[in-house]
C-alpha cells in the first residue's frame, strides 16, 4: 500500500498545479493530494490507520472470500443439477428407446402369430373349400348311386333273359352285376367319409 502525505498549504504548488487543486501533485519520489486549508486533517498516527486499513481490508477479504465461496458453491450446485438433468435426459432417452425396442419386440410377436394365425385359417378355409366340394361331391354320388340302383333291376332282367337265350350272355350279365356291386362298395366306402 502507498502512504499518502498530505500538505497542509497549497504554497508549495507550483502555478501549474494551482489550477487543478484536487488533482494527484508528483514530487520527485512522493505522490501528495492538495488538501483544502478547511479540511481537518486527522492527528491519528498513522499506523493506527494501516491497522483500521488493515481490519477492513480483512473484513472484506473474509465477506470476499466467503461471497466467492457462496458462489462457488452456487456454481458448483448449478453444475451438479446440470449434470443430474443430463443423466435424468439420458436415463429419459435410454428408457425411451427401451421402451421403444419392447414395443417394436412385441409387435414382430404380435405379427408373427398374427401371421400363424391367418396361415392357420388359410388351411382351414381350403378345407372347408374342399368341405363344400366334398359335400357337392357326395350329393353327386348319392344322385349317381340313385341311378346305379335303378340300374340294377334293368341288370337283373338282363341276366334272366341271358340265361333263357344264351349262357355266354348270362356270363356277361355277371360281369354287369359284379360292376354294379364294385360301384355299390365304393359309394358305401364315400360315405362313410
Amino acid at each position: 500500500m502507498i502512504p499518502l502525505i498530505f500538505q497542509e498549504s497549497p504554497s508549495t504548488l507550483n502555478n501549474n498545479d494551482s489550477e487543478k487543486p484536487n488533482e494527484l501533485v508528483e514530487n520527485k519520489s512522493e505522490k501528495s493530494y492538495y488538501v483544502q486549508p478547511n479540511t481537518q486533517v486527522s492527528t491519528e498516527p498513522l499506523s493506527s490507520k494501516i491497522e483500521n486499513i488493515s481490519d477492513d481490508d480483512e473484513d472484506l477479504l473474509h465477506s470476499s472470500t466467503t461471497n466467492e465461496s457462496s458462489f462457488d458453491t452456487v456454481l458448483e450446485r448449478k453444475q451438479e443439477e446440470i449434470n443430474d438433468d443430463s443423466f435424468k435426459i439420458e436415463d429419459n432417452v435410454q428408457s425411451n428407446q427401451n421402451d421403444d425396442n419392447r414395443i417394436i419386440v412385441d409387435m414382430h410377436d404380435v405379427a408373427n402369430r398374427l401371421t400363424s394365425l391367418h396361415d392357420q385359417l388359410n388351411q382351414y378355409v381350403y378345407l372347408t373349400e374342399n368341405l363344400n366340394e366334398l359335400r357337392a361331391n357326395v350329393e353327386q354320388i348319392k344322385t349317381l348311386h340313385s341311378g346305379v340302383e335303378k340300374e340294377k333291376t334293368t341288370i337283373d332282367n338282363l341276366v334272366e333273359r341271358a340265361n333263357n337265350i344264351n349262357p355266354q350272355l348270362a356270363t356277361l350279365s355277371q360281369d354287369l352285376e359284379e360292376k354294379r356291386i364294385e360301384v355299390r362298395e365304393s359309394f358305401f366306402m364315400l360315405i362313410r367319409y
